[in-house]
């Protein structure tokens, strides 16, 4: 939060801004860039990695939790519902946008601040693993509990809560809705006001970042996926206090996401000795499962711990920086 963050929005700038000149042939910063993705590789992310491995190995794992630091499973009982507490006029305007890192949130928290009357505030949330989308998403929603379906579905009260629909009514219980922010944004003002009448809580889905960044066709974008997120979510934000009287806008996300513009190599690949045959999910960065036992290749752990979830589904983690290497895409 104060100063590691600075690696990687750093690295995301550089790469950014070298990308269009080396594209065009320029040799002039290519042996730079090749350094400056070596030490963000070698001297950043490695280390960084062997000490996240190293915690999760001396017990944090079994513990999952930071003095100061609420578990994102408790963002809506923590943050939303005293704000709605406070009185029956107050709503609450919550834009989730996929895979938004802290450092992006800290260049929009700026950006926010270079608005007129604009005035954004930033801090932090332990985040559940296994870290991806489905499971940051329900964690995020009002809920009494968050399971697993045999199938690895997540399901919070006991219902799924894949797309906007499944989400939408789930916020109902709490005088709710969700929407997409793309649609909302081509609205009127008397559109879009009408669209959010009498909800107290607007949930607005945004998918940028993830959309690029997760694509095989267009990975090698996720950096300008980031810079378009940014302005994005300012326009989006101003929307909601502008055209439809938000006093308080929260942007969070499911995930962040890791990224280096070079292909990993063999080092950064974890081959599990098996594919255990009880696998529900298997991704680049989890196996989820039940019983899975342990494995030397990988961290071994349980959703309950680290998601509050219940069930007994149990995942595994590549260790330090490492991708499992048994499924496609870098």
């Amino acid at each position: 939060q104060k100063d590691l963050y600075r690696f990687d929005r750093l690295y995301r700038r550089f790469c950014t801004r070298a990308k269009p000149a080396i594209g065009q042939g320029w040799d002039l910063l290519k042996t730079l860039a090749k350094e400056v993705d070596r030490i963000y590789d070698h001297g950043f992310l490695q280390p960084l990695g062997i000490e996240w491995s190293r915690l999760l190995d001396q017990g944090f794992l079994e513990q999952w939790s930071i003095a100061g630091l609420p578990p994102q499973q408790t963002f809506f009982a923590r943050t939303i519902r005293p704000h709605l507490n406070e009185s029956d006029r107050k709503r609450a305007f919550v834009i989730i946008s996929d895979a938004f890192r802290y450092e992006a949130a800290k260049e929009l928290t700026e950006a926010l601040n270079s608005v007129y009357r604009m005035n954004a505030e930033l801090s932090s949330m332990l985040g559940v693993l296994p870290s991806y989308t489905a499971l940051g998403m329900a964690s995020l929603l009002p809920h009494e509990t968050l399971t697993y379906s045999d199938a690895g579905d997540v399901l919070v009260d006991g219902k799924s809560v894949a797309g906007t629909e499944a989400r939408d009514k789930q916020l109902a219980i709490v005088e709710g809705m969700a929407c997409q922010a793309k649609d909302l944004l081509l609205m009127k003002k008397e559109d879009a006001r009408q669209f959010t009448s009498g909800k107290r809580v607007i949930y607005i889905y945004h998918n940028v970042i993830d959309a690029r960044g997760d694509s095989a066709s267009t990975e090698d974008e996720t950096f300008e996926a980031v810079s378009d997120c940014i302005s994005e979510l300012v326009t989006l934000v101003q929307f909601c206090v502008n055209q439809l009287n938000a006093a308080k806008v929260w942007v969070t996300a499911d995930h962040g996401f890791l990224f280096q513009q070079q292909a990993p190599d063999e080092t950064d690949k974890s081959k599990l000795s098996h594919k255990p045959a009880n696998a529900v999910k298997v991704k680049k960065r989890y196996v989820i499962g039940p019983d899975l036992g342990a494995v030397p290749e990988a961290h071994h752990g349980a959703v309950a711990v680290t998601a509050g979830t219940e069930g007994g589904m149990e995942f595994w983690a590549p260790r330090a920086a490492n991708r499992i290497h048994f499924t496609g895409g870098a």
